[in-house]
């Protein structure tokens, strides 16, 4: 059961870093690559 919380504890923190590295990397995309347009996707 420990081992199983820790997994889980692990996961989140993994998804979190995961999310902040996908937003990170969409701006620096961005800045090379601005969209056309003035629609806004976020």
């Amino acid at each position: 059961m420990l081992q199983s919380a820790l997994r889980q504890e692990h996961s989140e923190e993994t998804i979190e870093d995961t999310l902040k590295n996908l937003k990170e990397t969409t701006e620096l995309y961005l800045e090379e690559f601005p969209l056309k347009g003035e629609r806004s996707l976020l």
